[in-house]
């Protein structure tokens, strides 16, 4: 290796370090890990370490991801929901993918998630609660509360933690996840960015991640009834 491969190296793993999403991604994954071990006693789970350990390093290039699907969904149509939708669908693939190989891997048990409708009903509560979550996190901050690089990490850990104790069959965390995950996707929503020649929409036409996440597990499973109309405020 030569020195201006050696320093460059350097210089990006330096970067690397002090990039925002890195730390965020690296705090998510290592409360992912404790979070679940603790619960689900399982500290040496090959599936549970592998799963935090990409959380942990890949999660940057997933949100940059989400936001181009996000983007190129708004400027297609110019409507903010689109957009909103690409991205809870995005991400709820993500996080349903995630229960998945915590299921396949022997991390939980589907007996314990009967309250929140298996695996796919929790990851899409889990999907509504992060999105509402990290909204709040960013709220904050806009208003001269904390550092946004903290707000989002405990908006993440908490969401992580209340997922985790969910899936622990404790009859009492189920009620209160469930209720914490419609309250977060309830939140109001700001009007998005438009492209060049283009107008964002903000009409009583745009959905909440609830309405969206009660059609999806509606059409999925046929468990929860989808709002007949769609909510007033933009998500």
């Amino acid at each position: 290796m030569t020195d201006t491969t050696f320093h460059r190296t350097i210089q990006f793993s330096r970067q690397y370090i002090h990039s925002r999403s890195t730390q965020v991604a690296l705090a998510v994954g290592i409360t992912m890990y404790f979070a679940y071990s603790a619960t689900h006693q399982q500290w040496s789970n090959p599936a549970l370490i592998g799963v935090c350990a990409f959380v942990a390093l890949f999660l940057p290039w997933y949100s940059r991801l989400s936001n181009m699907v996000e983007e190129k969904a708004n400027l297609s149509l110019a409507l903010v929901t689109v957009g909103r939708v690409s991205r809870f669908i995005l991400q709820l693939v993500f996080n349903y993918l995630i229960f998945t190989a915590f299921r396949l891997g022997g991390v939980l048990d589907s007996a314990a998630l009967d309250g929140v409708d298996g695996f796919f009903g929790i990851a899409v509560l889990t999907t509504i609660a992060s999105q509402g979550a990290q909204y709040v996190a960013v709220v904050l901050f806009n208003r001269g509360i904390g550092d946004l690089n903290r707000n989002l990490i405990l908006a993440l850990s908490v969401n992580i933690l209340v997922t985790a104790a969910a899936t622990t069959g404790i009859p009492m965390v189920k009620p209160l996840f469930v209720s914490l995950s419609l309250l977060l996707g309830a939140r109001p929503g700001l009007p998005g960015r438009a492209g060049r020649g283009q107008q964002a929409s903000y009409s009583r036409n745009e959905k909440t991640h609830v309405s969206v996440g009660f059609f999806v597990l509606n059409e999925s499973q046929k468990t929860y009834t989808a709002p007949t109309r769609p909510a007033s405020c933009a998500c």
